[in-house]
Protein backbone atom coordinates (compact mmCIF):
# COMPACT_ATOMS: atom_id res chain seq x y z
CA UNK A 1 0.00 0.00 0.00
CA UNK A 2 0.95 3.46 -1.12
CA UNK A 3 2.04 5.97 1.26
CA UNK A 4 0.76 9.66 0.65
CA UNK A 5 1.20 12.87 1.46
CA UNK A 6 0.57 16.66 0.50
CA UNK A 7 0.91 20.02 1.15
CA UNK A 8 0.29 23.33 -0.66
CA UNK A 9 2.67 25.96 -0.66
CA UNK A 10 2.16 29.67 -0.98
CA UNK A 11 2.61 31.82 -4.51
CA UNK A 12 6.38 32.45 -3.55
CA UNK A 13 9.72 31.93 -4.53
CA UNK A 14 10.64 30.51 -1.13
CA UNK A 15 8.22 28.08 -1.74
CA UNK A 16 10.93 26.23 -3.78
CA UNK A 17 12.96 25.41 -0.74
CA UNK A 18 9.71 24.47 1.27
CA UNK A 19 9.02 21.86 -0.82
CA UNK A 20 12.53 20.67 -0.96
CA UNK A 21 12.15 20.20 2.86
CA UNK A 22 8.63 18.64 2.82
CA UNK A 23 9.69 15.84 0.26
CA UNK A 24 13.46 15.19 1.94
CA UNK A 25 11.24 14.73 4.97
CA UNK A 26 8.36 12.56 3.87
CA UNK A 27 10.99 10.24 1.88
CA UNK A 28 13.24 10.19 4.92
CA UNK A 29 10.12 8.82 6.82
CA UNK A 30 10.21 5.96 4.47
CA UNK A 31 13.65 4.80 4.74
CA UNK A 32 14.08 6.52 0.80
CA UNK A 33 17.72 6.21 0.39
CA UNK A 34 19.36 9.49 0.05
CA UNK A 35 20.45 9.78 -3.36
CA UNK A 36 16.66 9.22 -4.38
CA UNK A 37 15.71 11.77 -1.35
CA UNK A 38 18.10 13.96 -3.38
CA UNK A 39 17.22 13.20 -6.84
CA UNK A 40 13.14 13.60 -5.72
CA UNK A 41 14.42 16.96 -3.91
CA UNK A 42 15.96 18.60 -6.84
CA UNK A 43 12.73 17.27 -9.32
CA UNK A 44 10.28 18.55 -6.87
CA UNK A 45 12.17 21.87 -6.53
CA UNK A 46 12.11 22.19 -10.54
CA UNK A 47 8.46 21.61 -10.63
CA UNK A 48 7.95 24.37 -7.73
CA UNK A 49 9.90 26.71 -9.33
CA UNK A 50 8.17 26.58 -12.66
CA UNK A 51 4.50 26.69 -10.88
CA UNK A 52 5.52 29.97 -9.01
CA UNK A 53 7.07 31.39 -12.19
CA UNK A 54 4.21 30.72 -14.79
CA UNK A 55 1.07 30.07 -12.49
CA UNK A 56 2.07 32.02 -9.66
CA UNK A 57 -0.67 30.50 -7.55
CA UNK A 58 -0.68 28.17 -4.91
CA UNK A 59 1.36 24.99 -5.44
CA UNK A 60 -0.22 21.46 -3.71
CA UNK A 61 2.67 18.84 -3.90
CA UNK A 62 1.54 15.45 -3.15
CA UNK A 63 4.38 12.28 -2.63
CA UNK A 64 3.36 9.12 -2.96
CA UNK A 65 5.63 6.33 -2.06
CA UNK A 66 5.92 2.39 -2.48
CA UNK A 67 8.17 0.46 -4.94
CA UNK A 68 8.31 4.09 -6.88
CA UNK A 69 8.42 7.41 -5.67
CA UNK A 70 5.82 9.41 -7.52
CA UNK A 71 5.52 13.71 -6.60
CA UNK A 72 2.79 15.51 -8.00
CA UNK A 73 2.63 19.05 -8.50
CA UNK A 74 -0.74 21.01 -9.17
CA UNK A 75 -1.72 24.67 -9.35
CA UNK A 76 -4.55 26.79 -10.68
CA UNK A 77 -2.87 28.36 -13.42
CA UNK A 78 -3.60 28.91 -17.31
CA UNK A 79 -1.55 25.73 -18.14
CA UNK A 80 0.22 25.45 -21.24
CA UNK A 81 3.15 23.24 -19.41
CA UNK A 82 5.89 21.61 -21.97
CA UNK A 83 9.34 21.35 -23.25
CA UNK A 84 9.93 24.35 -24.89
CA UNK A 85 13.80 25.39 -26.90
CA UNK A 86 16.01 27.07 -24.66
CA UNK A 87 19.09 28.64 -26.20
CA UNK A 88 22.67 27.81 -24.46
CA UNK A 89 22.64 31.89 -23.30
CA UNK A 90 19.26 31.61 -21.64
CA UNK A 91 18.83 31.87 -18.06
CA UNK A 92 15.70 30.19 -17.50
CA UNK A 93 13.35 27.50 -19.49
CA UNK A 94 15.58 24.06 -18.53
CA UNK A 95 13.27 22.88 -15.82
CA UNK A 96 11.25 20.02 -17.40
CA UNK A 97 14.47 19.32 -19.57
CA UNK A 98 15.75 18.49 -16.32
CA UNK A 99 13.17 16.35 -14.76
CA UNK A 100 12.76 14.82 -18.66
CA UNK A 101 16.25 13.86 -18.48
CA UNK A 102 16.84 12.86 -14.98
CA UNK A 103 13.15 11.13 -13.93
CA UNK A 104 12.14 7.61 -14.62
CA UNK A 105 8.90 9.02 -16.00
CA UNK A 106 6.65 11.99 -16.18
CA UNK A 107 3.81 14.01 -17.56
CA UNK A 108 1.37 17.02 -17.40
CA UNK A 109 -2.23 17.65 -17.39
CA UNK A 110 -3.77 20.94 -18.46
CA UNK A 111 -7.43 20.98 -17.28
CA UNK A 112 -10.05 23.81 -16.33
CA UNK A 113 -8.90 23.62 -12.91
CA UNK A 114 -5.39 23.98 -13.50
CA UNK A 115 -2.19 21.95 -14.41
CA UNK A 116 -1.28 18.69 -13.06
CA UNK A 117 2.87 17.75 -13.38
CA UNK A 118 4.07 14.42 -12.04
CA UNK A 119 7.14 12.36 -12.28
CA UNK A 120 8.32 9.17 -11.21
CA UNK A 121 12.15 7.40 -9.63
CA UNK A 122 12.77 4.28 -8.71
CA UNK A 123 12.47 3.66 -4.79
CA UNK A 124 16.17 2.66 -5.47
CA UNK A 125 19.07 3.05 -8.15
CA UNK A 126 18.81 0.33 -11.12
CA UNK A 127 21.99 -0.87 -9.79
CA UNK A 128 20.16 -1.60 -6.78
CA UNK A 129 17.34 -3.52 -7.76
CA UNK A 130 17.32 -7.12 -7.59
Amino acid sequence: MASVVSTVFPAVAPSASGARRFVVSALRREAVSSDRVDLAALLTSELVTNAFLHAGTETRVSVRVNETIRIDVFDTGAGGVGLRTVGVEAIHGRGLHIVDALADDWGHEDTPEGSHVWFEITREPAAAQG
